[in-house]
This record gives structure tokens, sequence and C-alpha cells, in this order.
């Protein structure tokens, strides 16, 4: 049982950091090369959110994670129908 856990945790750190890297090339050459535009600060917001999706595949894939992800997500969706369908005001 150990065994397939750590495999779990080692696939699950590969594809996190995979995931990492093509989402910020994809962003890279599509906002850099394909489109020519210029650094906006407001691209680290885009750099953070590739970060927080690549946490949250980590922590799905360690099956002692899954319980705390289950939490954060009910969370959210608690916070989202007492406020509308505006979570962030």
């Amino acid at each position: 049982m150990k065994y397939e856990m750590n495999e779990i945790l080692r696939t699950g750190i590969v594809v996190a950091v995979l995931n990492l890297l093509a989402l910020i090339l994809h962003f890279c050459i599509d906002k850099f090369v394909v489109n020519r535009l210029p650094w906006d600060h407001a691209y680290i917001q885009d750099f953070v959110s590739f970060v927080i999706i690549s946490i949250t595949i980590l922590v799905i894939a360690i099956p002692e994670g899954l319980p705390v992800a289950v939490m954060v997500s009910l969370a959210y969706s608690v916070k989202v129908c007492t406020h509308g369908s505006e979570p962030y005001e």
C-alpha cells in the first residue's frame, strides 16, 4: 500500500510541475511571441493563478489531501451561495 501511495505522490508532483510549465509556456508564447504585447504588471495575477492550479493538482493527488480539497471546495460554494453570484464582493 505504501508503494502505491508513493507512486501516486510522484505522479501528482510530475503532473503539477508539467502543468505549471505548460501554462506558463502557453501564456508567454501567446502574449509575447504571437501577439507581441509588452509586459504588464497585471500578468502577475495570471502567474499566481497558474501556481494555484498546480498546487491544487498536487493537493488532490495526495490521498490525505482529498478531504482538504473537498472542504475548500465546499467553503467556496457556501460563500458563493450566501453572497449571490459575486463571491468577491
